[in-house]
This record gives structure tokens, C-alpha cells and sequence, in this order.
């Protein structure tokens, strides 16, 4: 067996302290997909869009560290 390496370890950049901004200003197309999570004090959408570029995004919800992956 041989193992083929496609892409090097950390080739793809996660996300870190991502931003984000009202639903009502988001410019988000209405039929985009996203990964929503849904807390007691906040809510989040996160662009599968946007993960297809970095598949990971480290971010603190809640007061909670979460790793919000696709």
C-alpha cells in the first residue's frame, strides 16, 4: 500500500475570530446553505460557502470554544 499525499498537513487555513454581522446586513443569497447553531444567548450561521474554502472554523459561542467543521 501506498500512501499519496495530496495536499501537506495545514495546507488549508482555518478560520480563527471570525466575524460576523446582523441576519438583516448579511449578503447571504437566500437559498445559501449554512451550519446554524442555536444557543440560550446567541445564534450562528456559518456559510458552507465559505467552509468549502477552509473547512474549519474555531470560534468561541457562547463563552464555549467550538470548532465548527464541514
Amino acid at each position: 500500500d501506498v500512501l499519496h499525499v495530496v495536499l501537506p498537513r495545514d495546507a488549508i487555513p482555518a478560520i480563527f475570530d471570525p466575524d460576523f454581522e446582523p441576519a438583516s446586513k448579511a449578503s447571504l443569497d437566500d437559498h445559501e446553505l449554512v451550519l446554524g447553531v442555536v444557543g440560550e444567548r446567541e445564534q450562528r450561521a456559518y456559510s458552507t460557502w465559505q467552509l468549502d474554502r477552509h473547512e474549519i472554523v474555531n470560534d468561541v459561542f457562547e463563552g464555549r470554544p467550538i470548532a465548527v467543521t464541514w
